[in-house]
């Protein structure tokens, strides 16, 4: 009886086993069926990307099972997503989710918040090198050569440079004690942030000379250019100096209508598209500026500045000054998602009006400066003895 028991147990034990043999191939059968007619689902809906979806739901159903941690989704959905534009390597794109895709479109239309300044390092200080107009740090009354020495109390000597910065920026209605030293004097000044739009264009008179700086292109920025442009046409100046130094670019539609003024009938911007079709995007009219012109740029002239530079030089304007620039002629455009996140994308070449293109080449000046060492270490103090400005100032005097 006992041995009869045992063979039987043994009997059951191995049908077990076929059993169980049965029906893990079987499922895993299934299962790989059931991926393949995923993938082939995926692949005929969503196309190539079909493949990718059906693998990353099965890292994300293994990271549910498995993975230790919590995983929030909220962020996988920014780097999922932001990872699918650096897979593109568009060295121009980007994705942002919702709460950051406001600031790209208020940048369109020249809106930030913030404090308004412009720092540099100097003499375990931030210096103020440029205030913007109406901004809180304006209302404040800090002014173009003041000296912020602390920050809430920190002192600016023992945070440094980069803490410092880091210091002054705050959220939105927050607010900062400052402490200033101006012509050896302490000041205290209390600043609100706020929104307000940013200044991107300096402009002042310089040996009956117009001297215009543009720091970017945006639609406030076209409203402050016309304006100083009026006043300098009103002033009578003998010519202007457009100063496109450090300027990274910003829209096109923006420095096409301030071209505009200044040149006559031309194409200002042709636009190549991946398919290879070139279209002329904005035209300039016959009314034009009869005014001699220059153009001062360096390496860090970028995209529309050098749309800018490039229209000056190509329509007998004036000549460009300086150095030669970034080469970014390529165009991005960005798209707003239903759930308010953008995605930016390189589009299309862009031509200027002589019809070169000067993608990854830059736009070499007519007139090199080659700033001493002493000189490049203080530029932002030299003010009109900028070697540049006097090398335009010189320029449109003898041209």
């Amino acid at each position: 009886m006992e041995n009869n028991i045992v063979k039987v147990e043994k009997k059951l034990k191995k049908n077990r086993k076929k059993l169980f043999s049965f029906w893990t191939v079987a499922i895993s059968v299934i299962v790989a069926l059931a991926i393949g007619i995923l993938a082939t689902l995926g692949v005929l809906y969503f196309g190539p990307l079909g493949k990718i979806m059906v693998k990353l739901k099965s890292i994300d159903e293994i990271a549910r099972l498995n993975y230790l941690g919590e995983i929030d989704y909220e962020k996988l959905d920014q780097r999922v997503l932001s990872g699918y534009v650096k897979g593109l390597e568009d060295k121009y794109g980007f994705y942002s989710g919702p709460e950051d895709a406001d600031g790209v479109a208020n940048s369109f239309e020249g809106s930030t918040y913030g404090i308004g300044v412009t720092v540099i390092s100097y003499e375990d200080s931030l210096y103020v090198y440029r205030v913007d107009s109406n901004s809180p740090a304006s209302k404040a009354g800090i002014i173009p050569g003041d000296r912020i020495i602390a920050i809430d109390d920190k002192s600016v000597k023992e945070m440094g440079y980069e803490k410092s910065v880091q210091a002054v920026k705050k959220e939105l209605g927050a607010t900062s004690n400052i402490s200033l030293l101006r012509e050896n004097k302490t000041l205290a000044v209390t600043v609100t942030y706020e929104e307000f739009i940013r200044q991107t264009v300096y402009t002042r008179i310089i040996n009956n000379v117009g001297y215009v700086c543009i720091t970017a292109f945006n639609k406030a920025t076209v409203s402050q250019f016309n304006a100083d442009i009026d006043m300098l046409v009103s002033k009578g100046v003998n010519g202007i100096i457009f100063d496109l130094r450090d300027n990274t670019g910003g829209t096109l539609d923006s420095v096409c209508e301030m071209l505009d003024r200044l040149v006559g009938e031309c194409n200002l911007a042709t636009v190549e598209y991946s398919d290879g079709e070139r279209v002329v995007t904005h035209r300039s009219d016959k009314n034009e500026i009869s005014l001699k012109m220059a153009a001062i740029t360096n390496e860090n002239t970028a995209s529309a500045a050098e749309l800018f530079a490039a229209t000056i030089r190509d329509m007998k304007k004036g000549p460009l000054i300086g150095n030669t620039t970034f080469g970014k002629g390529v165009m991005q455009t960005t798209y707003f998602l239903p759930d308010g996140s953008c995605v930016r994308l390189t589009t299309g070449y862009y031509y200027p009006a002589g019809g070169v293109c000067y993608d990854k080449e830059g736009l070499k000046p007519d007139y090199e400066v080659i700033p001493t060492e002493e000189e490049e270490k203080n530029m932002y103090f030299l003010g009109d003895n900028d070697p540049y400005i006097k090398k335009a100032l010189e320029v449109i005097e003898v041209e």
